[in-house]
Formats: structure tokens, sequence, C-alpha cells
């Protein structure tokens, strides 16, 4: 070859490997809105993988300009046709996209934002984010804090105790390796006992159901295995009446028994006459037996005679308004509650709290 060449005929194989290293490995591709990296470290990362792979001037400007990607790019390929060396396109980049405090803060961030994936591998995490934090210029002891920090766990923190041990990142890597084999082995654990005792809960609880459901006994049928709500036999209804089954009360044909002194009475009271002298029959009414009167009694309140009813289960005294008005009682009602009686029956009431109030006494 000529005098001045750079390589001679026996390097040929030689410098066709350096020319066809694999730039997707090498040179990393500057994105001035998307990327990782400011222009400063883009150059000296092309410059350093020119010096090791000993690329002339023309082999850095094909591996270096194919690298933009995005506005750089476009950049690029709307400037003028014009020979240039690639010590003209240095100045001629770092003008173009010069580097802010913006970018340097960006990809700080995106250093320390950078988290492990679950299931990721442990050593494919750490060179990742050993990547971006070297990116971000940061210092070897905020390289190792974030590369903890990322993990997302404090079980790690815990194994790796102090970490002002480890003095540079390529320390702390066996250390993260061996705490990794040990929580996922102690996790297979913790899974398969929660699987084992998760089966044997099932089987226990299984047991315990059909055990329970043999013990059980229909009030209906007498028939053990269900319950009365699951008996498919048509309950029996038997009416007070006629004590015949077979019907409801609202069905039964029977007559009442008007002899039957345990039914509710209706007392005949005696004939009278009108005024044209026919005699008329008048029957009243009643709801109840005359043993029911006992509970009838005679109550003052606020030195008024009323009538009043004993109910021993009673957990207040109800009286009505127009008594309440009667007997000049004093009550708020603008104040209304509501009271909840038989059936499930609703009234609104008013509180009123008695100075004075006596029951007669039986003689």
């Amino acid at each position: 070859m000529a005098e001045g060449n750079k390589y001679s005929d026996s390097d040929t194989t030689t410098q066709h490997r350096r020319y066809l290293a694999d730039i997707e490995m090498v040179v990393p591709e500057f994105d001035p809105v998307h990327g990782t990296i400011t222009i400063e470290k883009w150059i000296d990362k092309v410059e350093e993988y020119a010096i090791l792979y000993e690329w002339d001037d023309v082999a850095i400007q094909h591996f270096a300009l194919t690298k933009l990607a995005g506005v750089a790019r476009l950049w690029r390929d709307s400037l003028p046709r014009e020979e240039r060396t690639w010590l003209q396109w240095v100045p001629l980049l770092k003008a173009n996209f010069p580097s802010t405090n913006e970018d340097i803060l960006r990809i700080k961030l995106d250093a320390q934002n950078f988290t492990r994936k679950t299931g990721q591998n442990m050593i494919e995490y750490f060179y990742q984010k050993l990547s971006k934090c070297n990116r971000a210029e940061m210092s070897d002891n905020e390289i190792i804090q974030w590369i903890v920090r990322g993990i997302g766990n404090d079980r790690y923190r815990d194994y790796l105790g102090p970490l002002s041990n480890y003095k540079k990142p390529a320390d702390l890597l066996p250390h993260l390796m061996s705490a990794n084999d040990y929580i996922e082995r102690d996790k297979e654990k913790s899974t398969q006992k929660l699987n084992e005792n998760s089966a044997w809960k099932q089987t226990r609880t299984t047991g315990t159901s059909d055990t329970k459901k043999t013990s059980l006994i229909c009030f209906r049928c007498r028939v053990t295995g269900h319950t009365s709500r699951e008996c498919t036999k048509k309950p029996t209804v038997t009416y007070f009446r006629c004590s015949k089954p077979g019907h409801k009360s609202y069905e039964c044909r029977s007559k009442p028994n008007v002899n039957d002194k345990t039914s509710s009475s209706v007392p005949q009271v005696p004939s009278s006459t009108n005024e044209s002298g026919k005699q008329r029959s008048v029957f009243q009414l009643s709801n109840g037996t005359a043993s029911q009167n006992k509970y009838f009694k005679t109550a003052i309140i606020n030195g008024e005679r009323v009538r009043a009813y004993i109910d021993m289960g009673a957990a207040c005294i109800a009286m009505r308004k127009s008594e309440a008005d009667r007997l000049k009682i004093n009550y708020d009602d603008t104040t209304r509650e509501e009271f909840v009686g038989y059936g499930f029956g609703r009234c609104l009431y008013f509180q009123v709290e008695f100075n004075n109030m006596v029951v007669q006494q039986p003689g």
C-alpha cells in the first residue's frame, strides 16, 4: 500500500473487523428529547470507542452520525451538503444541542426513578441501574444507595447491612446476588407452606360440613340431613278453631262456637224496647274477657283522675294527645320522635316528664 496509509496489506482482515464492529452494541444513540445522555458525554463516548477500535476520521463520522436519533437526525438531514471532518462536527453538534441544567436534572431523575421490574434478573437490573447512574455522574456512594433503593424491598437492605461497608458498586453485586438467592428460597418455602395450610383447611372444612350436615334434624318432618327451610314436605297448618289441618284461618268454613268460654266473648245485653214498643236485641262488642279488666286502674296525674291500663312489659307510659290536652299537660309539639308498636306499627310521640303520678292500689 502507498506510504502514509494507516494499515498494511497484512492487516486487511483486522481492519475490516474493526470497521465492521457491531455499532448497535458500541456507540449509543443520541436523542436530545428522549435520550439519557448529554451531547458532551456522547461525543466522549464516540471518541473513546474510536481510540479503542482504531477508527480513522471516515469511520468515526460513519459510526457516530448514524446514531443521531429523533430531532438530531432531522437536523443532520437538513444541513446543506458540505465535506466536514469529525473535528468540525464536534463544535457544530455542541452549538446546536447545548446541555442545560434541565437535561442534567432529567438524566439524574431518570437514574433515580429506575426500579427493578417484577421477576427481573438481579444482574440485569444491577448493570442497567449502574449505567444510568454513571450517565448522571453520581459518586460511588450515591450509586450504591440508589441501586439498593431501586430494588424496592426492605429485606435486601436488612440482609446487606450498613451500605457504608461497600466502597465500590462492584463490591455490592456479590452480596446482592446472595441476598436474592436467600429471599427467593424463603419466598418459595412460605408459598409452599401457605398452599399446604390452605389445602388442610379446605379438607377440614369439607369434612366438618359433611359431619354437621348429617347431624341436622328438620323440625318439620323430623328427618336428619336438612333444615326446615330446605324441607320439601308441605307444612301442615292446623286452625285453632276447628283443630283440623290442611287450611288457614281465613279458609276455615267452621262456625265459631259461641258456647266456648275460651273464645272471644260477644255478650248479649238484656233486651230493651224502643219508642214504638217493639223489643230489640243489642250486642256488646268486647275485645277480651272480664279477667282482663283487672289491669284497668285509676291513676292520678298532676292531681287529675284518669283511667289507666297496666302493661307489665311496657317501657314507657303512653297517652293520647287529646287526654294530655284535657289534663292540661305542657309538651313541646315541635320535637317529635317515632314509636314502634305491635306489628311494627309506627306513630309520632312527644316526650313528657310528669311531676307527680299515683296509681290506685287494689283494695
